[in-house]
């Protein structure tokens, strides 16, 4: 996260996200990956950089 707030700082548009299974929930399942979970979670947060930003 410290690369992010650097480049914040520095006026770089940043977005950082904690992909699903992976972030720091104590939900189940942990720690499980795949291409289409990862794209799944990069989608949603590129949607929410969108509102945010109107």
């Amino acid at each position: 996260m410290c690369y992010a707030n650097e480049l914040a700082q520095r006026g770089f548009v940043v977005l950082t996200f904690d992909q699903v299974h992976m972030g720091e929930s104590g939900g189940e399942p942990r720690r499980v990956s795949s291409p289409d979970l990862f794209a799944e979670s990069f989608s949603a947060a590129v949607d929410y950089s969108a509102i945010c930003r109107s």
